[in-house]
């Protein structure tokens, strides 16, 4: 999900001279059709987000929904004790957790950047002064492509 950055470069050809675009990590410039492909692409994981929040938001058992039907089945499996049944029926119909892909994505993603800063930071500060750092900075590597896998 890169956009390249283009900025203006002189060039001469001889006595001629002319302006052309080269890349630049920080240019003011960027292709169009590359950055349509990335707000197209932005616009879509915002979407699905949204669409997962606004799920959260009005989460309620449907009276013939599956987690009522499960909050029965707690409910009278508790013969003896009908106060455990209510009980049980209340968790299940309270805390069932509702599935949110993208959202578990889009945090996974905000963990391992987290963690790749982290190996940033160590790189820059220890500058490998220990061999244990090497192999540190391999296990957050790890970590980070870990969380990212789980989201999945």
């Amino acid at each position: 999900m890169n956009i390249k950055r283009y900025e203006m470069v002189e060039k001469s050809r001889g006595p001629e001279r002319f302006d052309v675009l080269g890349e630049s990590a920080d240019g003011s410039y960027v292709n169009y059709d590359d950055h349509v492909a990335v707000v197209a692409e932005m616009e879509a994981r915002c979407a699905a987000l949204a669409a997962e929040n606004a799920g959260l938001k009005e989460y309620r058992p449907q009276p013939g929904g599956a987690a009522m039907m499960e909050a029965l089945d707690a409910f009278e499996a508790q013969d003896d004790y009908p106060e455990g049944g209510m009980m049980d029926a209340f968790e299940i119909l309270c805390c069932k957790q509702v599935k949110t892909p993208s959202t578990d994505a889009f945090l996974a993603e905000v963990l391992a950047q987290g963690v790749e800063g982290a190996i940033e930071i160590i790189m820059i500060h220890m500058n490998h002064q220990h061999h244990a750092i090497g192999t540190a900075i391999n296990i957050l590597r790890t970590h980070a492509a870990q969380l990212r896998q789980e989201a999945k």
